[in-house]
């Protein structure tokens, strides 16, 4: 979440309302509730939560999304 947060905020801001004021288990908290991910006693679950996001991210529900980052290279003659 955190990696989508730093190079994606509007896609999960758009998807869950998450912002970048955020913490992470606010951020857990508020996909949980809102896709009711919830377990015994209103409880947010966790497991849930996590399947949520990856599905999302799977079916392309935040769009296209890289998870590769290149480092800078530098070139010297």
């Amino acid at each position: 979440m955190d990696f989508l947060k730093k190079y994606y905020p509007k896609r999960i801001f758009d998807r869950y309302g998450i912002t970048s004021e955020d913490n992470y288990i606010d951020m857990l908290n508020k996909v949980g509730k809102m896709r009711g991910a919830l377990g015994k006693g209103g409880e947010i679950d966790y497991d849930r939560v996590y399947t949520i996001i990856l599905t999302d991210i799977r079916n392309k529900q935040l769009g296209g999304l890289s998870f590769d980052r290149l480092e800078p290279v530098s070139i010297r003659e």
